[in-house]
Order: C-alpha cells, then structure tokens, then sequence
C-alpha cells in the first residue's frame, strides 16, 4: 500500500525564518476563507517584494523625490495583482497558461515602471534659472552638454549669431513727434552698457568677489572685437535675422520681415566714440 506524497506547507516560497508566524498565518487564514494561498503565490510574492526594494534603490540612491511616486504606484500593481489572485479559476477568460501570461505582464509592467520612476528617464528642462538642485549637487539631475562654453563658442564663430534677449520700442506716435528720440534712447543705452563694461574690467576696484574676474572680462573683450555685448542694427544682424526668419516659420509673425523694417528709418547708427 503506497503512501501519499505529503503536500508542501504554506509557506514554502518565503525565507525559512519566514516560515512561520504572523506571515504563515495571515496566509492560512486567508487560504481558509478564499481557498487562495498567497505565500505559494510566485507573482504577488514578486510584486509585494519590488516594493521596499524601489524604495530602497530611490533612498540609497538619492532620488527622494520619487518615494512619493513609488509609494503610490506600488500599491497599485500589489493590489491588482492581489485582485488577480482571487479571481475563481472557473470565470477566468484564459486558460492556465494564459492568466500565467497576463500576472507575468504585470510584473514586469511594474518593473518597467519602477524603472522608469526610480531615476530612469531623462527629462529636459529649459529654464532660465539655474535649479537649486543642481546648485546643491544631486546626483539626478545634470546638463544636457557639459561642453556648452565651447559648443556656444564654436556656434558663435561658425554664425555670428550672439542670442539677444531685448529689443526696445518706442510707441510710432511719440517717434513721428520726436524723431531725436530712437538716437538718444540708442546712445544712452550705449554708454551705459560700456560704463558697466568698464566697472566689470577695472583691475583696481574688485566689484564682485570673484577672482580673476577682471581677467576674464577682459579675455571676452578681446574675443569680440573690444566689445562682449554689441548694440545696434548692423552689430547684430546676423542674429536678427535669423529672428525674423523664425518668428515667420513659426507662425508668430504673418509674413517674412526684413531686418530693416522694424527699425525706424535712418536708425543705422554707430557706437559712441
């Protein structure tokens, strides 16, 4: 008379130490009422253990902004995996080998997501303030071209293009009343500019505690000619024409201006000397 094979316990699939106690319990109990055995459950079981295990990587590894994102999301797989755990084998629309299948993908959907939270993508920013959280030296966050001096530098040289970041108008009115206007606004604009200019390189006043700041003013002197920040209509053509080029491809203007129709006539003035 043959003996029958005797059945694995509960908790076959935990760690020894595991195997018994609050854990083994809550499952037996759970089996008892539900017929359903989640310690021998291999995909809830490596679902619930992704969870401290993501939370773990996003703390050790400095992200903390996003344990609130995978304390969120985790629940979410755990649980529907969980649902899935108790649906009756007899109201399953696939067959074994099918609700294998479909738990499996949502295990490795949750994989794929915890990657993706836990410092996996990479998102641009264009800002025109510099984050605090680079500043302070996290680990997540980097620029996108660390070469950007010389990258700009080669752009510079090979265009002549120098990014503006204002142009100043004057209302047509008070132009056509007083045409002197546009020269004197240019001039005084001008001189201001090459009295900061001339502050920022002044050896023998130290304006801004940088060192060696005076000798760089002056090495970006030199680079553009005597003139780090040109004002004027011919000084930034190259520049403003590509504006209106762009302004005109991108919808925002109606029509492919010329550089010389947004400027006053005759406003093609020099430097002061």
């Amino acid at each position: 008379m043959g003996t029958a094979a005797s059945r694995p316990t509960d908790a076959t699939l935990l760690p020894r130490p595991w195997r018994a106690g609050p854990w083994a319990e809550a499952s037996r109990a759970v089996r008892r009422r539900t017929h359903v055995d989640l310690l021998r459950d291999p995909y809830f079981l490596y679902t619930a253990a992704l969870a401290p295990i993501g939370l773990a990587v996003a703390l050790l590894s400095g992200w903390q902004r996003d344990l609130p994102i995978v304390a969120i999301v985790s629940p979410i797989f755990i649980g529907l995996q969980l649902t899935l755990s108790f649906v009756p084998t007899r109201i399953r629309p696939f067959s074994k080998g099918g609700w294998a299948l479909l738990r499996l993908v949502v295990s490795l959907l949750y994989v794929a997501a915890l990657a993706e939270l836990v410092g996996g993508p990479t998102h641009p920013l264009l800002s025109l303030y510099i984050p605090k959280s680079f500043l302070a030296g996290a680990p997540h966050i980097t620029r996108l071209f660390p070469n950007y001096v010389d990258m700009e530098r080669e752009y510079y040289k090979r265009t002549g293009i120098y990014p503006i970041m204002h142009l100043v108008a004057i209302k047509k009115d008070i132009y056509e009343r007083y045409p002197f206007v546009a020269s004197s606004l240019y001039d005084a604009f001008v001189d201001s500019k090459e009295r900061s200019i001339g502050r920022l390189a002044d050896v023998t006043v130290s304006r801004y505690p940088l060192p060696w700041l005076t000798t760089y003013a002056r090495t970006m002197r030199d680079k553009f000619n005597g003139d780090p920040f040109p004002y004027g209509i011919d000084e930034n053509r190259p520049t403003l024409e590509q504006f209106m080029r762009y302004t005109h491809e991108q919808g925002i203007a109606h029509r492919h201006a010329k550089v010389d129709d947004i400027f006053p006539k005759g406003m093609m003035v020099e430097h002061l000397t």
